[in-house]
């Protein structure tokens, strides 16, 4: 249930969604379209000094342990300090235990690079498949790791599949803050610090919420005050990084537009958005072999049920912004892509067979993987549920 404090917000969140489609917009037509760098030096500040926590824990730790020489009593804001650096220090960011070097694939390899050339970036270093609806590019460094979800990529036509490499690799092209390094791992960091100052919550018998005794209720009240800040921070980075990682989506869709063509690039889209309808069939695939999965899955994708298609693209018309995402409304991004009706696409469309050949095992493996998925969930189900 919606209460007007929500309906205002989200009149706001499309208002401002609608203003930087606008200026996307604007900016491509006039050659200037990149990300945006109005809050890039603030939300980079900001990101160091968030990852800088734990090392000023440490120093004060160290330094109250080199006190506790002559006063013993510090040895017990040493160990406070030097626990809390531990317990905040930032995870170090690393690729998928599954990525493979893209070397593995020399045909899929071949392509990437035509692509990146065509881009104006270097191809990725890694890859990972896997058994979801969705493509992403990561980040660490100098290296670059894409993943691509088999049910999309066997849902795609040819020039759909160059369209969404060239969509993932812009991000390489255009530095997308969102994926890279230093802002992941202060996001990462601070919703670690939020999960660890939020207690454990504990059920009566009749299901209701148990509170304890004063001391608990005490104790919780000082953690939900630490949180405070943890949580206005988090959302002060996001916000930083709303405007960029907008941007950066817009600027994603223009090359994978120049790259592949208007056409493509608006039906990659739209097979994203009936994506649950592929999770709906899901439902009713129960122990089934990965060869049946590999047909029925992507199925909905190519030939949708018109009506379902149809109400998906109604819900998609009324989609909201939010700043807690980092791309724009689905809506928009189909608006933005049809206006560039002037690019008709720089690559020559050509046949996947060969690479579907190639890559015939590892999907055979990632379906195997989802099968595995779907039985345990439906297992879960059936006994919880």
């Amino acid at each position: 249930m919606f209460t007007y404090a929500d309906r205002v917000r989200q009149r706001l969140n499309r208002a401002k969604a609608e203003r930087l489609f606008e200026q996307a917009l604007k900016d491509q037509n006039a050659g200037t379209l990149r990300r945006g760098e109005m809050y890039f030096l603030p939300a980079k500040v900001l990101s160091i000094l968030i990852l800088s926590v734990p090392l000023v824990c440490f120093c004060a730790g160290l330094a109250s342990l080199i006190a506790a020489y002559y006063e013993w009593g510090m040895l017990f804001p040493a160990a406070f300090f030097l626990m809390a650096a531990r317990v905040m220090a930032p995870r170090r960011p690393s690729f998928a235990n599954d990525a493979q070097p893209i070397s593995n694939f020399p045909l899929l390899a071949s392509r990437l690079k035509e692509i990146a050339d065509a881009v104006g970036c270097e191809a990725p270093d890694l890859i990972v498949f896997d058994g979801e609806i969705n493509a992403s590019m990561l980040t660490i460094g100098r290296r670059g790791q894409l993943t691509i979800g088999f049910i999309l990529w066997d849902g795609c036509t040819a020039k759909e599949r160059t369209a969404l490499l060239a969509h993932e690799l812009a991000h390489l092209a255009n530095n997308n803050p969102a994926r890279g390094r230093l802002f992941g791992a202060a996001l990462d960091s601070l919703a670690a610090w939020h999960m660890l100052l939020t207690p454990d919550v504990g059920y009566n018998f009749d299901g209701s919420r148990a509170y304890g005794g004063l001391g608990m209720q005490l104790s919780e009240l000082i953690l939900w005050m630490l949180r405070l800040p943890v949580s206005a921070v988090y959302r002060l980075l996001l916000g930083l990084l709303y405007v960029q990682s907008q941007r950066a989506e817009y600027f994603a869709d223009a090359i994978s537009v120049r790259v592949a063509g208007v056409s493509a690039a608006r039906s990659l889209l739209s097979k994203i958005v009936l994506a649950p309808l592929s999770l709906q069939e899901r439902n009713f695939l129960f122990r089934a072999k990965a060869v049946r999965l590999a047909e029925a899955l992507p199925a909905p994708l190519i030939s949708p049920d018109p009506v379902k298609a149809a109400a998906l693209m109604a819900e998609m018309q009324e989609e909201e912004s939010s700043v807690d995402t980092t791309h724009p409304p689905t809506v928009f991004r189909l608006r933005f892509i049809s206006a560039l009706y002037a690019y008709a696409g720089e690559l020559p469309s050509v046949s996947y067979e060969k690479i579907d050949d190639e890559l015939s095992q590892v999907r055979l493996r990632s379906y195997q993987k989802l099968a595995s998925q779907i039985e345990s969930e439906q297992e879960m189900g059936v006994r919880y549920g």
